[in-house]
């Protein structure tokens, strides 16, 4: 009888120390997932056949996969460096728009992180003596009220050609792009006022 009394004892023992351990240290983790986290933004310029780029982060395991969330870009070769470092050939597209894209960074384990950590930037190269670039410049005018919002994004841009040394001749819009289409001064090219547009002298 003593016997039985005492296992019975060592059992409940046992449990309530289980129990102790559970409270204080928590439950045990078998394969511990870890959630990546990526940081900083990569910049590939338009028109790149085949690119290698590292993306920097947390988390990433062996085998972690990145996939493209934008139709003009695609993804190869992925390569773990470490856990804060992947390697990855981008692709895009001719004709990709410039601007950030979405890519999404999965874990063996199933966990994932979806950042805007690539960016397309504008293949700008400065002109030689030798080589003259080609521009493309759109000029807007009598926007809507409800696109003056948009104006501090695009000013923001890092990836554009920026010419910060430009000046507005007239602030006028149709003397101003005269000026800008034939290089002349208004008293020159013959637009001096707002109606003056069909009178524009371009030699």
């Amino acid at each position: 009888m003593q016997a039985s009394t005492d296992k019975t004892t060592r059992r409940a023992l046992a449990c309530v120390l289980a129990l102790l351990a559970l409270l204080v240290g928590g439950a045990p983790t078998a394969n511990a997932s870890t959630t990546p986290a990526a940081t900083g933004v990569v910049a590939v310029k338009a028109g790149s056949a085949s690119v290698a780029i590292t993306v920097r982060g947390t988390g990433f395991e062996a085998g972690a996969q990145v996939t493209s969330l934008a139709y003009d870009v695609e993804f190869s070769a992925v390569t773990r460096l470490s856990s804060t470092a992947i390697r990855v050939t981008v692709k895009t597209h001719a004709g990709t728009a410039l601007g950030l894209r979405r890519l999404r960074i999965t874990n063996p384990s199933g966990t994932s992180v979806t950042c805007s950590c690539l960016t397309i930037a504008w293949p700008y190269t400065a002109a030689s003596p030798t080589t003259r670039p080609n521009i493309v410049v759109i000029n807007t005018d009598d926007q809507r009220g409800d696109s003056i919002s948009q104006l501090p994004s695009i000013n923001a841009r890092t990836d554009w050609a920026r010419f910060e040394n430009s000046f507005v001749h007239e602030p006028q819009c149709c003397p101003s792009r005269a000026t800008f289409f034939t290089g002349q001064y208004a008293y020159r090219n013959g637009v001096s006022t707002l109606a003056d547009g069909a009178r524009m002298n371009p030699n």
